[in-house]
């Protein structure tokens, strides 16, 4: 089994068991406890796979990838061909392997027939302003890449997400989905493709439904999280990205929504996908980000300058060689980082927003005379700490940062407010 297909009969395994409900949403499946010796060896001696053209697809699977879709829990050996276990943490795992699953899944799978997809094509009234949305995102959504060179592959692009946002109509339709769609695409038929996006977004599964919320709010909390992990796990590099004004949301923002395909190989953003939906979580896109911050750590503070800092961060670490690549990745799946850490993390935040609140309402008769003063009201105390973005109000001036942030790395169109009717289209902020 060649190594594409084997991620292709992952990420279709793992979709079509979360579509069955055959698997809880907080238990994974051991795929390599239960492999004979020469098994374990034959799947780490798979060579590199070979196109219909007769050519290497490792331009595209390249070195970054293993020669297996890893979980975030397998370490392999290249250099010994030894495939280790996945270190159980804590996390009860049922006993048929994933292995035996991706062994009985039909490949290439039938085209399907009478399935919630097909019924979720089949809607036209009211869609006329995301699928206008959609269209305008198509042509800029892996542009260079083979499959959407070709209408067939836009087409497919444009229908998964046509479908998940009448799948999920609080969230409906944000610009940065088509990057994991796009990535799942390249390695899936259409409908397995629709599974596993509804699986790497749904609350069911990683939910990273959250990141693309109106008002995206649930990217700015995970922004707020990491500038508080960079103080935690790198005192010294968050001190000085704070002296030099760069915060999370300039260089992280891009990341998370595109699944780091905006500038990284998009093997790095595949990889990240076989965790993402083995875990069934998105904890892996932070972890993720602090290992990429910890190897740019020295050289980050050697420079002085916010634009270059910005643009180091934005830029070089998806310019590095591919064994780099594959240093951060495996640093990232390895990374300890636990979900009681993030509840103290949200804790702090919660205070700190109360305080604001507080101090805030404690003058408002200063702000209201300045207002008949002058016309208009000051600038409030800053809140920032501790690497968190945080202004006198908050949220709006946050947004058109990060507005400006994504506008610039992933070419989204900011779309005037009446152009969005009637609530089923989501604004550019969401």
């Amino acid at each position: 089994m060649a190594p594409r297909e084997l991620r292709s009969r992952l990420w279709c395994y793992l979709a079509s068991v979360s579509c069955a409900k055959e698997v809880g949403a907080v238990h994974t499946v051991s795929t390599y406890n239960h492999l004979s010796e020469q098994e374990q060896y034959t799947l780490a001696q798979l060579p590199m796979p070979v196109g219909a053209d007769g050519t290497n697809d490792s331009a595209e699977d390249d070195a970054v990838d293993s020669s297996v879709a890893r979980s975030p829990r397998l370490a392999v050996r290249g250099d010994q061909g030894e495939v280790k276990d996945w270190v159980d943490q804590g996390i009860k795992r049922d006993e048929e392997s994933i292995w035996v699953g991706m062994s009985h899944i039909e490949w290439p799978p039938s085209p399907p027939h009478g399935t919630r997809y097909e019924t979720l094509l089949q809607v036209t009234s009211g869609q006329e302003e995301i699928d206008e949305m959609i269209d305008r995102d198509i042509h800029r959504t892996f542009p260079e890449h083979r499959k959407f060179c070709s209408k067939d592959g836009q087409m497919a692009l444009k229908n998964i997400l046509k479908a998940y946002s009448l799948h999920d109509l609080e969230v409906g339709y944000c610009q940065g989905m088509a990057f994991p769609a796009g990535i799942l695409l390249m390695y899936l038929p259409e409908e397995p493709a629709f599974r596993a996006l509804t699986l790497a977004l749904g609350e069911g599964g990683a939910n990273l439904r959250q990141l693309y919320t109106p008002e995206l709010s649930g990217l700015q909390l995970a922004l707020k999280r990491l500038g508080k992990l960079i103080y935690r796990r790198h005192p010294h590099l968050g001190r000085h990205l704070e002296e030099h004004g760069v915060v999370p949301l300039l260089y992280a923002s891009p990341w998370m929504l595109s699944l780091f395909s905006n500038t990284y190989p998009q093997s790095f953003s595949a990889r990240i996908l076989d965790v993402i939906l083995t875990e069934r979580s998105g904890n892996i896109l932070m972890r993720t980000c602090l290992s990429i911050l910890a190897h740019t750590e020295m050289h980050v503070l050697a420079l002085d300058d916010f634009e270059e800092i910005v643009e180091y961060l934005k830029i070089e670490p998806g310019k590095w060689p591919d064994a780099e690549l594959r240093e951060v990745l495996s640093h990232a799946i390895r990374y300890e980082l636990p979900q009681s850490e993030i509840n103290e993390i949200d804790a702090e935040l919660e205070t700190e927003e109360k305080e604001s609140r507080a101090h805030r309402s404690s003058t408002p008769d200063l702000a209201e005379s300045a207002l008949n003063d002058e016309g208009s009201i000051p600038e409030g105390p800053s809140t920032e700490t501790s690497g968190i973005v945080g202004l006198q109000d908050g949220e709006s001036e946050i947004a058109e940062m990060m507005l400006a942030t994504l506008e610039q790395d992933l070419g989204w169109e900011i779309i005037d407010e009446e152009e969005i009717s009637d609530g089923s289209i989501t604004s550019p902020l969401g």
